[in-house]
């Protein structure tokens, strides 16, 4: 499958394997976004920042997690009741919600911020 729709951190996607994906001209912004596992009911991931750390998640249906980072750090925070906030100092805010998995395909959409 051709992800280049993905580059820029905007889109929605069906993945059933796994899969790195070119966010952005890294490692100036987010990314690669790595799909690592799609499970029955979450998606475990890694995001790659510019700072240097690679931050897994495990994502449940119907969750977001929201990537930050900046030159110095990274961290990732998970929400299944509402977007997570912006925080200070971190320019980076890349969201990814998992919409949905069905038959081991998981509908994924990307949100940069």
């Amino acid at each position: 499958m051709n992800y280049k729709a993905c580059f820029g951190g905007d889109c929605q996607i069906a993945v059933s394997k796994p899969v790195t994906i070119t966010l952005s001209d890294w490692p100036t912004d987010a990314g690669p976004f790595t799909v690592r596992k799609i499970n029955a009911a979450s998606v475990d991931v890694r995001m790659t920042l510019p700072a240097g750390p690679s931050i897994y998640a495990t994502i449940k249906k119907g969750c977001t997690t929201a990537f930050y980072g900046n030159n110095a750090s990274g961290l990732a925070i998970t929400s299944c009741t509402h977007e997570p906030a912006d925080i200070t100092g971190m320019y980076i805010k890349q969201l990814v919600t998992v919409e949905g998995i069905t038959g081991g395909t998981a509908i994924l959409t990307l949100k940069s911020e």
